[in-house]
């Protein structure tokens, strides 16, 4: 913020450039005092010039059409006083941020200047406006509470160029998410002046380039088979437990619930580890309408472009021989080699005697 009120702040403005409409439609433009400009607007808006001030905005419009002119866009730019007493201007990027323009100015008089040479650079390029530094943050902050939940897996940043007098006042940074999820620079895009960048900005969030966008992939899912004798004593069991009991999880154990893309899921980072992650949140908080199994849960697999991992309490298992299991598929059976192999290391027992598990203990889902 300036460090001033907004009424001590305006006091200093000795002239406002404004632009009109008649009412013919027609556009001009002027530079008028802080008092004009407080008479105009208090005219414009009055009640008995409300159908006048339509009418001009209407014919306005018509003429663009007409002349198949595009509206330009705004850019919203503000003066602020920092910590060492100087002075910068900032403005609000594309894609909702805050970017400093210009810093270190020693004076409100050179931000006037430095304000006045930024609209000139950017007119017939953008319709600019002047506004309050709190307004400016005022204004960002919806914009940033409107992105994804999940930060994109690529982003870009307008930076100001180091340096005394650097060619280009600004740069593009092209920014993408690692394995950790933090930021790492990548590459820049493009050098020149705020208004530049802002602009191509614009036009990245408005077509991304083929790289930025997320190629899709096939995954599945599976859930045990009703008909598994031993579903009771697998469900909702942890990797370690199936292990100690020689238990190895089998495509012929389960049975195909869903089939889909990648573009359902939440935004997500580049590893497998976060897609997985994203799978998991897809199909418990959000689950689609067409989906018949229950809350992605432990003992589930999910197999992504032929490789499967199992949904363990912590992360998922990956199964290296899930899909070439040893048992037959169509009908759910262990093969006869493997019932001789676990009645030689495991002791018969008489099933009365096994307490049977509560129904909590097997509808367990904790991660």
């Amino acid at each position: 913020e300036s460090g001033e009120r907004p009424q001590d702040f305006y006091k200093k403005v000795t002239s406002v450039n404004v632009t009109y409409v008649t009412t013919t439609g027609e556009v001009g433009e002027m530079d008028i005092s802080p008092e004009e400009y407080r008479l105009f607007t208090d005219k414009t808006y009055a009640d008995k010039n409300v159908d006048a001030y339509e009418a001009a905005k209407a014919a306005l419009e018509e003429r663009k059409h007409e002349n198949h002119i595009e509206p330009l866009a705004t850019e919203m730019y503000s003066v602020s006083q920092t910590v060492n007493r100087k002075y910068q201007i900032e403005a609000l990027c594309a894609d909702g941020q805050v970017a400093t323009v210009k810093s270190g100015i020693a004076s409100i008089s050179e931000a006037k200047k430095a304000l006045m040479e930024i609209f000139s650079e950017r007119k017939g390029k953008a319709r600019c406006e002047f506004i309050h530094p709190q307004m400016l943050w005022d204004k960002s902050r919806p914009i940033q509470w409107d992105a994804p939940e999940h930060a994109p897996e690529v982003r870009y940043m307008i930076k100001q160029t180091k340096g005394a007098k650097p060619v280009h006042t600004h740069y593009l940074q092209r920014l993408v998410k690692d394995a950790a999820g933090a930021y790492q620079n990548d590459k820049v895009v493009l050098r020149g002046s705020f208004g530049e960048c802002n602009a191509a900005l614009a036009e990245l969030l408005k077509n991304p380039p083929a790289e930025d966008q997320r190629k899709s992939v096939t995954f599945e899912i599976y859930q045990l088979r009703d008909d598994l004798p031993e579903r009771r004593d697998i469900s909702f069991e942890p990797y370690a437990n199936l292990e100690q009991r020689g238990i190895t999880p089998e495509i012929g154990m389960y049975q195909k619930m869903y089939v889909a893309s990648s573009d359902i899921l939440p935004a997500h980072g580049a590893g497998m580890g976060q897609f997985l992650e994203a799978v998991y949140q897809k199909f418990n908080i959000e689950r689609p309408e067409d989906f018949k199994g229950h809350s992605l849960s432990i003992s589930d697999v999910v197999v992504v472009g032929g490789d499967a991992y199992y949904v363990d309490r912590a992360g998922f298992k990956p199964l290296q021989q899930f899909m070439t299991g040893g048992r037959d598929m169509q009908r759910g059976q262990i093969t006869e080699q493997r019932k001789q192999d676990e009645r030689r290391e495991e002791p018969q027992q008489d099933k009365s005697d096994v307490p049977e598990k509560t129904a909590e203990h097997r509808k367990k889902k904790s991660r």
